[in-house]
């Protein structure tokens, strides 16, 4: 047997909404006795998985679960209204996003020509080096001979 096991974590429960549009509890159709279910109703401080439909039901009972079940339908227009904002939130940290790529494209652009200036200066340099050291110093003259310019390493993306 392996010494690496999957951990399972409990699904976390939401109650449905009736007819009438209110928050109402109701066992999930698809309970997974192996992973359980935490309810997010805070009722107790430590997070408890319920892993069978009986205690579930029960915990449904508790006094702090249904004050929980009263504050969602009281608050329903707020959860509205904040899932709106968040929606707009999102949508604005999209763009955000995609601005911020094409700012690091333009630099990611920018690094691969001066890497490459960097690289024919090296070879500029190289072609010198062979030169000089056959006593031939003209080293514009000889690095026009090898069809290599000095060129203008400025370089504007806008």
């Amino acid at each position: 047997m392996s010494s690496f096991q999957a951990q399972l974590t409990p699904d976390t429960y939401y109650p449905s909404m009736n007819a009438e549009g209110n928050y109402v509890d109701v066992i999930p159709f698809n309970f997974n006795v192996v992973q359980g279910f935490y309810c997010p109703c805070r009722s107790r401080k430590e997070k408890i998985c319920f892993t069978k439909k009986t205690t579930l039901s029960a915990h449904f009972k508790t006094n702090n679960h249904e004050l929980w079940i009263a504050s969602l339908n009281s608050n329903k227009h707020n959860y509205l209204v904040e899932n709106e904002e968040l929606k707009k939130l999102v949508e604005s940290q999209k763009l955000q996003i995609s601005e911020q790529a094409k700012v690091i494209d333009k630099q990611n652009f920018k690094i691969t020509a001066q890497l490459n200036a960097i690289k024919s200066l090296n070879v500029m340099i190289e072609i010198y080096h062979k030169e000089t050291d056959n006593d031939n110093c003209n080293s514009i003259d000889t690095l026009n001979q090898h069809n290599i310019y000095l060129i203008d390493f400025n370089f504007y993306v806008v």
